[in-house]
């Protein structure tokens, strides 16, 4: 059984591994083309796909942090938020941040991390306000 959920863990690692690098590429095509749909729906669906995972497997960290962005681009796609440098910057933190918890998931097998004010900057941003984006620096 411990080798089943070490396969399923390994799996899972790489599975957000890829889906973050897909994450950034796409945060980047919407900022010069934000009106391309199927590169938002792409992203989106990675996010969620991210989140959903981390929360069968109990990764609470990560999957607040995948929520969260999530929301934001959900701003985006309803017109609430508009792409911009700062949100990219922030997409980049945050995968940044989620490449700590699956550092920290190989190093001790728990994801979690200090990532209130990553929640509180997507909160914001979501919401249309601006944030200090190099406050998460």
């Amino acid at each position: 059984m411990a080798k089943i959920a070490a396969d399923i863990t390994e799996s899972f690692l790489s599975e957000v591994a890829e889906l973050l690098e897909s994450s950034r590429k796409d945060a980047i095509s919407l900022k010069s083309a934000p009106d391309d749909a199927e590169t938002l729906t792409r992203l989106l669906r990675s996010l969620h796909t991210i989140k959903g995972n981390s929360r069968m497997l109990g990764y609470s960290t990560i999957e607040k942090l995948a929520h969260a962005i999530e929301d934001v681009y959900k701003s985006v796609k309803d017109g609430t938020v508009k792409n911009s440098d700062r949100l990219v910057r922030l997409v980049f933190f945050v995968a940044d941040k989620i490449a700590d918890c699956i550092a920290q998931i190989k190093k001790s097998g728990t994801d979690e991390q200090n990532i209130e004010l990553y929640l509180q900057s997507c909160d914001k941003l979501a919401a249309g306000e601006l944030i200090d984006i190099d406050a998460l620096a």
